[in-house]
């Protein structure tokens, strides 16, 4: 007979009671000996390592064909696991008993300014995913990330390191750069060529016409390569510019191509931003953004009238319009204009359209800026495109941080 000195804790009587509840629950236990119910407590318990050890081996498998490079790292910086694939890349010197994560790293260069240890101890006491891209010592390109591994509430007590070969697309990259080169150079200097030759000529309509197709040609051409170069670079320069500068040069820009129509631009804008409207941002492309939006209003409205600029501010955002009053669009074509080769089938839009590349490129930059395009338009009556980019924190009025 077992006996207490003290009387069983809440936390004991918890548990027994527990214990009792699931041996109720069980349709035979009365029929059986303690024995009996032990061994049956032993293979449920034999079960469940199974269960587990079958888990772990299916993952490490799963881990072991993955086609990246994975290597799982103690907390102590001693390598537990690494997949072909790891291998293959840094061709450690040694195999995983022996492999530390200074001997696996050997060939794989640190971003600058960083070590091996100071990423190790940001992935697990900051519990932080480090990403960045490198070179191995056999210069292939790769984007390695380590994150630590642990559920929530817990210590990391490993991490894992995870190595993508970016070669395949660092060769895409180096292949669309070349195509591009070729449209730039080998394609539109001949167009050039063609321009010039046929000005030099007596003005026939054949060679007017000439000269207007390949001016259009030219303009395809040029809007598909500043499409692609911005959609094609993950990041551009960035810097504190004037928005009000970049929409006067863009109106300037535009200019000439307004008075050929006897149109107008007018620029509104209110009194509390005559001291500027700034943004972080690439001045070069968001003055191509609204150009383009400028030549489309422009090329759409009806000759002798107006294309009305507008800035306005929000709390958080500075929005600019563009407003014509010209052809207009269907209402079941305005979700599609930002669409790339889109083409209006309306008859008296059709007449005027262009590559349909240029509305896409200004959805692009905008985007890139963190900030959004949308159109409102109603057919004969015209469009208002409106472009909204956030502030920066200093200038917040509600913060009163100006």
């Amino acid at each position: 007979v077992l006996s207490r000195s003290s009387p069983f804790s809440p936390a004991e009587r918890a548990l027994v009671a527990r214990l009792q509840e699931k041996f109720r629950s069980s349709p035979d236990v009365e029929d059986r000996l303690p024995g009996e119910m032990l061994a049956a407590q032993i293979r449920k318990l034999q079960d469940a390592a199974r269960a587990v050890r079958l888990g772990r081996e299916v993952g490490l498998q799963g881990l072991a064909e993955m086609p990246n490079g994975v290597a799982v790292v103690s907390a102590l910086n001693q390598v537990l696991f690494v997949n072909q694939a790891c291998q293959k890349l840094l061709k450690p010197p040694v195999n995983v008993p022996e492999l530390d994560l200074a001997r696996l790293t050997e060939g794989l260069v640190p971003p600058l300014g960083s070590s091996w240890m100071e990423i190790s101890r940001d992935v697990l006491l900051r519990r932080e995913t480090v990403s960045f891209e490198t070179l191995t010592n056999s210069s292939i390109p790769v984007v390695v990330d380590a994150a630590p591994a642990f559920e929530p509430g817990e210590v990391p007590e490993s991490w894992v390191i995870t190595i993508t070969d970016m070669t395949d697309i660092r060769i895409a990259e180096r292949n669309r750069e070349e195509a591009l080169a070729f449209l730039s150079h080998d394609l539109r200097s001949p167009m050039l060529s063609v321009l010039a030759l046929v000005r030099r000529g007596d003005g026939s309509s054949l060679l007017q016409d000439i000269d207007r197709y390949t001016q259009k040609a030219l303009s395809v051409s040029e809007q598909f390569l500043q499409l692609s170069r911005v959609q094609a670079r993950e990041h551009f320069e960035t810097y504190e510019l004037d928005l009000l500068i970049v929409l006067d040069s863009a109106i300037d820009q535009v200019y000439p191509t307004a008075q050929e129509k006897q149109l107008s631009v007018g620029f509104e804008h209110p009194q509390e931003l005559q001291e500027g409207a700034w943004i972080t941002g690439n001045g070069e492309l968001l003055e191509r953004a609204f150009i383009n939006l400028l030549s489309n209003a422009i090329k759409f409205s009806e000759p002798v009238g107006s294309v009305d600029v507008t800035l306005t501010t929000t709390d958080s955002e500075y929005v600019v319009s563009v407003q014509d009053r010209g052809a207009g669009m269907p209402a079941e074509e305005v979700e599609h204009v930002f669409e790339p080769f889109f083409r209006s089938s309306e008859p008296r839009l059709a007449a005027r359209r262009g590559a349909g590349l240029g509305l896409r490129f200004v959805k692009t930059v905008v985007e890139r800026h963190g900030g959004t395009v949308s159109v409102t338009s109603t057919l004969g009556e015209g469009s208002r495109f409106t472009v909204t980019l956030p502030r920066p924190a200093e200038t917040l009025v509600g913060d009163d941080l100006r």
